[in-house]
């Protein structure tokens, strides 16, 4: 969950890929916040993906 006071509007969110595949992570409006669902399988491919950090881009 993150605040709206942090990032107003959020365009996109996804875990960095190995070999430049991206994965994306779902982001819902959930009032004052943005909730950014993660799929559970992503967290048994560490090897695939940067689990350490999700990549936010927000609208300008």
């Amino acid at each position: 969950m993150v605040g709206k006071n942090i990032i107003p509007m959020i365009e996109t969110a996804y875990f960095e890929g190995s070999g430049g595949q991206n994965c994306p992570v779902p982001v819902f409006d959930y009032g004052e916040t943005w909730c950014m669902e993660i799929p559970f399988i992503v967290l048994f491919e560490d090897d695939m993906y940067r689990l350490d950090r999700i990549v936010v881009i927000r609208e300008a």
